[in-house]
């Protein structure tokens, strides 16, 4: 008998998305899995919330309130372990300001999911309310040191097609259980932006396949409760994290090449918003990058 799917997900000020959440959850036709929560608000409220919708739309869910923000990465990873102890085995891995209408969306997933090499899959997302995609397979451009969504346009018969790709994100993203016992947990060095790269980039290292599904598809809210990747939180740790990721990964003329990619398009990107003090947020960020300690060094490519 299959075990059940465990549903991650990491709350941080998500009261607003969580109705349509829980309600894409309801409708569909595969039941056999768990809702884990995790927190990273410290809030009264949100449990509340929380409980109100399951029980509402009779989900099994296991919610887990963190005394303060531990990030993503972490966040994940509570999550994750979490799901292990109620007897879950394959894990998704999902933002919760998405939504899908189709009941037989998990069905198919589980579906492809049996096929020996599709261990890893990501769908096709849309923007919420659009016909304009935000993901539809991808890459990582070793020389930029940076991941690329394929998408930011309708539907083109190119990104109509199922294929393995080089990068999918966390915004939903179905592991199997073999991939996390040899290939471990998210690096919560990150704490937030770049962890899903690398994730992706250790599977990869161990030999295991991302599958883009095509032919399933959901929207993506793209909430910035973190004030997106141009603000001076998102500057300093879309930095740090980059600087971490190539020196972690990248090899020779990449970890050369990358950094500097890096810092120019923070600059860039930072003074175009109009940031104050961008120079010394961007440089802290990048001296802070190098010196965060490696612990498993594997410079690959791909």
């Amino acid at each position: 008998m299959m075990k059940k799917i465990g549903l991650v997900t990491v709350l941080f000020n998500s009261n607003e998305v969580l109705p349509d959440f829980f309600k894409s959850l309801s409708i569909q036709t595969f039941k056999n899995f768990v809702l884990i929560l995790i927190d990273n608000t410290p809030s009264e409220l949100s449990e509340g919330i929380v409980t109100e919708l399951a029980e509402k739309y009779k989900i099994e869910f296991e919610y887990r309130q963190m005394s303060s923000n531990i990030g993503i990465a972490a966040g994940n990873n509570e999550g994750i372990k979490l799901a292990k102890t109620v007897g879950c085995g394959d894990i998704i891995i999902l933002n919760n300001d998405i939504c899908f209408d189709s009941p037989s969306f998990f069905e198919s997933l589980i579906n492809l999911s049996l096929e020996s090499e599709k261990v890893i899959i990501a769908p096709k997302i849309y923007f919420y309310n659009s016909n304009i995609l935000w993901y539809a397979g991808g890459t990582v451009i070793n020389w930029k040191g940076t991941a690329y969504h394929f998408g930011h346009t309708k539907d083109t018969p190119q990104l109509n097609i199922s294929t393995f790709t080089n990068y999918a994100p966390t915004c939903f993203l179905y592991v199997k259980e073999e991939v996390f016992e040899k290939v471990g947990l998210m690096d919560e060095k990150y704490f937030v932006y770049v962890d899903d790269v690398d994730f992706i980039f250790r599977a990869k290292y161990y030999g295991f396949k991302v599958w883009y599904a095509a032919d399933l598809s959901l929207f993506h809210k793209v909430s910035s409760s973190t004030g997106g990747t141009e603000s001076e939180f998102g500057l300093r740790f879309n930095t740090r994290n980059k600087i971490y990721f190539i020196r972690k990964f990248l090899s020779f003329p990449y970890n050369i090449t990358a950094p500097i990619f890096t810092i120019v398009a923070a600059l860039y990107f930072g003074n175009k918003a109009g940031r104050k003090s961008i120079f010394s947020i961007v440089f802290k960020a990048m001296f802070e990058g190098y010196r965060m300690q490696i612990d498993n060094r594997m410079q690959i490519k791909m």
